[in-house]
């Protein structure tokens, strides 16, 4: 019983308050994006997942970091993708794509060597990691 316990813990999430061990980068991360909103909690991941804190606002946007600080992923279903981390070329996606408010973008996600940007209305944009489109995505 004793090793499932421990297997569990090492599962497990852990909540931190304030964000007191993230690393420096995803603090930065969070202050700039995010000026007007406060952590919530933060999900400390084991070392063997590539998420290595996951950090909820109080505004219900949650950011993914690796042990680093660097952002994974930021899923903002109700108060969108922060302008601020959008390229000039994805702007201009967006605005060629009838986009006018880019609130309304949902998620972003870093993940293999693109970065992914998923609306409201389910439809995805792929980039590369500079902001350069590639594609659409069926997602």
């Amino acid at each position: 019983m004793k090793k499932i316990l421990a297997l569990i813990t090492l599962v497990m999430t852990l909540f931190l308050a304030n964000g007191q061990n993230l690393p420096m980068e995803a603090n930065q991360f969070v202050g700039t994006f995010f000026p007007d909103y406060n952590i919530q909690g933060v999900a400390e991941y084991a070392a063997s997942s590539p998420i290595a804190f996951t950090v909820e606002l109080d505004n219900n946007v949650h950011i993914d970091f690796d042990a680093n600080g660097a952002w994974l992923g930021v899923y903002a279903p109700e108060a969108g993708v922060p302008k601020a981390l959008f390229s000039s070329d994805m702007i201009r996606i967006f605005s060629e794509r009838g986009y006018k408010d880019l609130g309304s973008f949902a998620s972003m996600e870093k993940a293999n060597g693109v970065i992914t940007v998923i609306n409201q209305d389910g439809s995805g944009y792929v980039f590369d990691l500079n902001g350069r489109y590639l594609r659409d995505t069926d997602h």
